[in-house]
């Protein structure tokens, strides 16, 4: 999946949101772009080429070292969602 920003958006945040690393990061934008009542789009005529995983298997050659980098980064940036949605149910609860 590839994302693509608006000018809006850009000039309301300083980028991605701090933390997750490779994975997740999309579930964490969707939860933001709802809580902000910020449109978003999918658009399937849009083509991106993209080289999935080439960054993951140069650094990790073997299967199980690969799977653990994944399913680490993959529950940081789950974590970080958990918070999130903390946050904002604490906020709604003020």
């Amino acid at each position: 999946m590839s994302v693509i920003f608006s000018k809006s958006y850009i000039e309301k945040y300083d980028g991605l949101y701090p933390g997750p690393f490779m994975y997740g990061e999309e579930a964490i934008l969707d939860f933001i772009a709802k809580r902000d009542n910020l449109t978003t789009l999918y658009s399937p005529e849009i083509k991106i080429l993209h080289k999935d995983d080439s960054s993951t298997n140069f650094m990790y050659k073997k299967a199980l070292k690969k799977r653990r980098f994944y399913l680490k980064n993959f529950l940081q940036s789950l974590i970080i969602l958990q918070e999130l949605m903390k946050e904002d149910l604490s906020n709604d609860n003020k």
